[in-house]
């Protein structure tokens, strides 16, 4: 018997392995850091006139549980060109900036989250454009800037410790 867990598609019914939420995907969000986290969209509970936020949960911790109606989804957008970390100009507004995610909606739309820099309070000035109306204009982060030390090979160990390991007296 595999062990694999079953990839998960938009319109899933999945449940988080650590709070035992359940809800079907509704939305996929791929970030520059190379998360990926999915929108769940629990079911409205019978008689409620609200309908309840989707909670974001990292990929790793999510089991499926059934396929949900991911057959009865429309195709997604497969004309996408832009990646993340690229340097993107909006058609439309000229606005540029890096796309720092990508999200991908249920009826098959996929939009960019695009950081133009920051506002005149300080605070970073976010976009989310279809990617239609995006261009790319340049590299942005190129893979040598996101490189950082952390990505450099771990040095070579002999498998013995690194440092003593103190002595614990026992009182009985």
């Amino acid at each position: 018997m595999s062990d694999a867990k079953e990839p998960i598609r938009l319109g899933n019914l999945v449940k988080d392995l650590v709070t035992k939420f359940i809800g079907y995907t509704v939305l996929k969000a791929e970030l520059l850091s190379g998360t990926i986290q999915w929108g769940i969209q629990p079911e409205v509970e019978a008689g409620s006139k609200e309908i309840p936020k989707a909670m974001f949960i990292d990929e790793f911790m999510l089991e499926v549980l059934e396929q949900g109606f991911a057959d009865n989804l429309p195709a997604i957008d497969n004309r996408v060109t832009i990646k993340l970390g690229e340097k993107v100009k909006d058609k439309v507004t000229g606005a540029t900036g890096i796309a720092t995610e990508k999200v991908t909606f249920q009826n098959g739309c996929v939009q960019f989250a695009i950081i133009t820099g920051l506002n005149k309070d300080g605070e970073q000035s976010v976009l989310q454009i279809d990617h239609k109306r995006l261009e790319r204009v340049g590299d942005g982060l190129s893979k040598e800037q996101k490189k950082t030390q952390d990505d450099a090979p771990p040095k070579a160990r002999t498998g013995g410790p690194m440092r003593a390991i103190p002595q614990r007296t026992v009182q009985r």
